[in-house]
């Protein structure tokens, strides 16, 4: 199986139904000749699955035949490889935990976005995997290291501690409180973030009506984090006649801070 979570509708997703064919033609010049000539020989079994967690209904087309211009006019003839949607939205909770597979774990916890939710179900989850084996298990890992990247931002740091508490096998309510508090920490830099550029840009704003700011000032008053040195920054921009004269004072303010 060939698996894939997506939380939107994309439009071309029939159009990979011509990597996973190439996949099989690969398979099938990798095998020896003497073995692929066999009145027997087969192609392994390929399923596309995609797990939709989105809010909006799925309207893109399923498969390639209907990708392809004039495909019905071919019939069977015609090029396809039909992808199967999993709508994780219709599912109920109690469907998918009727049975523990790496697939039924993977399923529940790509059903929730919301971060309080998902750290609920990655310990479910991986107290259910507890009874499956290695291989399975890994699987399972590599899946969840997905799925919380795509929360986290993309920041694998925040992803390897969560992950490395559940390897310890801290299914707790301290794994619940951890976890939680790495998301909390995460919201509260991306706010402080915020709230930097948005002073930023409130000193660049003031500067512009004293004149036109240079390029290396603009980025230096941009990249800055500390949100005491840009209220300090503030206060110089209004005072200032000229952006000359905040450049060379704008040094003393970051010392004085």
């Amino acid at each position: 199986m060939m698996k894939r979570s997506a939380s939107y509708c994309n439009f071309i997703d029939a159009y990979r139904g011509y990597y996973e064919r190439n996949m099989l033609l690969k398979h099938f010049l990798n095998t020896p000749k003497d073995e692929r000539e066999r009145a027997g020989f087969r192609l392994p079994a390929m399923v596309p699955i995609i797990f939709y967690n989105g809010q909006e209904s799925w309207t893109a087309v399923k498969s390639l035949k209907e990708y392809q211009n004039c495909g019905d006019l071919f019939g069977d003839h015609v090029l396809n490889l039909k992808y199967y949607l999993i709508d994780l939205s219709k599912l109920e909770e109690k469907y998918i935990l009727s049975t523990n597979t790496v697939l039924d774990n993977i399923m529940y916890c790509d059903k929730f976005r919301k971060r309080a939710e998902l750290t609920e179900a990655i310990r479910t989850a991986y107290q259910r995997m507890e009874s499956l084996g290695a291989q399975e298990k890994e699987e399972f890992h590599n899946w969840v290291k997905y799925i919380l990247l795509s929360v986290c931002g993309n920041r694998e740091t925040v992803m390897e501690e969560i992950l490395s508490w559940t390897e310890n096998g801290e299914y707790d309510m301290a794994f619940k409180y951890n976890i939680i508090r790495m998301f909390e920490e995460e919201r509260a830099e991306g706010e402080a973030i915020g709230e930097a550029r948005g002073r930023a840009e409130a000193v660049l704003d003031l500067l512009t009506e004293k004149g036109p700011v240079p390029e290396g000032l603009r980025e230096e008053i941009s990249a800055q984090r500390d949100l005491s040195i840009l209220r300090q920054w503030l206060k110089l921009a209004a005072r200032v006649r000229t952006t000359d004269e905040f450049q060379d004072r704008m040094q003393s303010v970051d010392t004085d801070s």
